[in-house]
């Protein structure tokens, strides 16, 4: 793991990772991808009150679809909670919306200090967005970090999800999402 290209894409030894609070798990995604952390306060509810998809959030002009990141990952959800945040992030050119229980803050691994421990393939979605474990330096108990590549934690759980009518729109490309279907 020293910059090479692998599945997921490249990897590097030294990252800046933004830590976030899942049902209790510590998980992690790359802090250059995220372009906000806002409350949760501002999402209009979907018909139906799917907990994966909890609605739409309004953004710099244009509807992204929220993806409640505990209902996805088979855990408690975490909208509704006080520390709840929504964290806009940019994937490829298009933007989305994950609601997290809470964040915990910025972790960055020095160069050539890495101690992830590489996740074998084969996990089940969206935990297959899993790329590695990282030790918490700053957790006596020995915590560890899940590193969640996040395009691939996206589609995994967009793809889990039985699309509803409502969010079809939205989904469908960075161009669809600009002028929903009335």
């Amino acid at each position: 793991m020293d910059g090479s290209r692998n599945s997921l894409g490249v990897i590097s030894k030294s990252g800046h990772w933004l830590v976030l609070d899942v049902d209790g798990q510590a998980c992690a995604i790359a802090s250059g991808q995220v372009r906000q952390i806002r409350r949760s306060d501002g999402i209009v509810a979907l018909p139906g009150r799917n907990p994966c998809y909890p609605g739409l959030l309004a953004w710099q002009g244009r509807p992204l679809v929220v993806l409640d990141l505990g209902a996805c990952l088979g855990r408690r959800p975490s909208l509704g909670l006080l520390a709840a945040r929504v964290l806009v992030c940019q994937l490829e050119g298009e933007c989305c919306a994950l609601v997290v229980d809470a964040v915990r803050g910025f972790h960055r691994e020095a160069s050539g200090e890495s101690q992830r421990i590489t996740v074998s393939p084969g996990l089940p979605p969206p935990w297959s967005a899993m790329t590695a474990l990282l030790p918490l330096s700053l957790a006596a108990d020995g915590e560890v970090c899940a590193l969640l590549h996040l395009p691939t934690l996206w589609d995994d759980c967009l793809s889990l999800m039985p699309l509803m009518p409502e969010v079809a729109p939205y989904t469908a490309s960075p161009a669809a999402s600009q002028e929903p279907d009335s």
